[in-house]
């Protein structure tokens, strides 16, 4: 019988200890301007009422996570931040992350996963025309964890995906780029066009278009008044993911 006993409290410990740790916490300072974040055993937790930086109907708001009723479930999801929110730890005051733009952040198995996201244009086979449509793809992801009770952070890991395409979008990405050429008279036109031309490119480029690819990177040549800093963030981009690619012998 006291064997028993003993076995059942050593199970009941066992269990005691890969309980999961509840995600939230009764915060002593109500007044941390920022998305705060702790450290416990090994995971990351919440106090209940860190503010959360969103953009509601393009505008920006504070939402606190204790005023959800599924914490969790909030937590779990991917959800978009509008960037201007620095991460940092309760405990010591120490900023973990300080970069600035939009990211979807989710929580998983302790950790906080941030990837910072950026709006590519795909093509939309359910319209008959304008079937160009934009929407945020991740681009980096960082992983925020906790190690013997320090707080710390992956480097970016390169994880974009290439937007879809078909043969129809580079037949229209084409057309495109010879319309804009003879747009440079109109220049109100023309300038939003030169955006959602380079864009376009980008995307085409990424699914491993070489006309396009070389238009890009030509790019200032046929328009020299695009931005310059704009176009070499593009290929930026173009680069590195060619470079993932081939690590992972894709192309």
């Amino acid at each position: 019988m006291k064997k028993t006993i003993l076995l059942l409290l050593i199970v009941a410990l066992i269990y005691s200890c890969k309980k999961e740790i509840k995600p939230f916490f009764n915060c002593p300072d109500q007044n941390w301007p920022d998305f705060g974040i702790y450290s416990r055993n090994d995971s990351i937790i919440f106090c209940d009422t860190t503010r959360v930086n969103v953009v509601s109907d393009s505008h920006e708001k504070y939402e606190i996570l204790a005023t959800y009723r599924n914490r969790i479930e909030y937590l779990s999801k991917k959800k978009s931040g509008s960037g201007s929110e620095q991460i940092y730890d309760l405990k010591t005051g120490k900023i973990i992350r300080n970069e600035f733009g939009p990211y979807y952040k989710s929580y998983n198995q302790g950790k906080l996963i941030i990837e910072p996201i950026k709006m590519f244009f795909y093509w939309d086979t359910q319209y008959d025309e304008n079937n160009w449509t934009q929407q945020y793809y991740s681009v980096y992801k960082e992983v925020i964890y906790v190690e013997n009770d320090i707080i710390k952070i992956t480097e970016k890991e390169f994880v974009l995906e290439a937007p879809f395409i078909n043969d129809k979008a580079l037949i229209r990405a084409n057309e495109y780029f010879n319309e804009t050429l003879e747009l440079k008279k109109n220049k109100s036109d023309y300038e939003s066009s030169l955006w959602s031309l380079q864009e376009i490119l980008l995307t085409c480029a990424l699914n491993r278009d070489k006309l396009s690819k070389q238009r890009l990177l030509d790019f200032n040549r046929f328009f020299p008044e695009f931005d310059l800093n704009r176009l070499n963030k593009s290929i930026e981009i173009l680069n590195q993911f060619e470079k993932n690619a081939r690590t992972h012998n894709n192309i």
